[in-house]
């Protein structure tokens, strides 16, 4: 009996051995169907149905899937609360920026918007101060909610029936030159002489209300759903 049949008959429980070293061979890896498509408690799915990707048991050894699961804590939450909870989040941290929202409804674009007058029928205002509103672009139609306080930052902040609603038909908008505001852009009755400055909160809130208003300003179609004095 040779030193290599010794040592396999020494050791029966070993495990099988290498043909050309003797060195003793790893277990099989559990099957594939064993742990397909296995999901976290977090409720993040690794792998397929169809076997076309590892499971999570035989891609990784236990240690590394427990760093991995730990690591990954902060986007399980995100998983398991929903992305509404990760964008409230983000709002609480940035509460002053100056939100938009856009729905594919009769609301064409809506959300927190500073005015400031600039000229009133042709004239300056004695008193020009900055005017925070909810407001509203449905159609052709500009609608203003007034806030219920001064730190209003969300819908619900704001009164549920608008106090003024004007048409932009005919009206000029165009982004405000300056670099230390890109936020701002101009809205311009010129045939009445009115003419309001309007602070979005970023560049590209200012750039969608601008995008959206340009389009209303040269439409020849006045529609105004009749449900849009309340939003709730």
């Amino acid at each position: 009996m040779n030193t290599a049949e010794f040592k396999s008959a020494t050791f029966p429980n070993a495990g099988p051995r290498h043909l050309l070293d003797d060195s003793v061979m790893e277990p099989h890896a559990p099957s594939r169907g064993q742990a397909e498509s296995s999901t976290l408690s977090s409720g993040i799915s690794i792998g397929s149905s169809d076997g076309s990707e590892l499971s999570e048991e035989t891609s990784w050894p236990a240690f590394e899937r427990n760093r991995l699961y730990h690591s990954l804590g902060p986007v399980t939450r995100v998983a398991r609360n929903g992305y509404r909870s990760h964008m409230k989040a983000s709002s609480s941290a940035e509460s002053e920026d100056l939100a938009v929202h856009l729905y594919p409804g009769a609301v064409t674009i809506q959300g927190v918007l500073r005015r400031k007058t600039l000229l009133k029928e042709g004239k300056k205002p004695t008193v020009a101060s900055w005017t925070k509103y909810w407001a509203a672009l449905c159609g052709t139609q500009l609608f203003y909610y007034a806030a219920k306080s001064l730190k209003a930052t969300e819908r619900k902040h704001f009164k549920s029936t608008s106090n003024k609603n004007v048409s932009v038909v005919g009206w000029m908008v165009m982004m405000a030159d300056d670099p230390e505001h890109p936020d701002l852009f101009l809205l311009t009755d010129s045939e009445k002489g009115n003419s309001y400055k309007f602070q979005a909160g970023n560049r590209m809130n200012a750039m969608l209300w601008f995008k959206h208003l340009s389009a209303a300003c040269q439409s020849n179609k006045q529609q105004v759903p009749t449900n849009l004095m309340t939003f709730e």
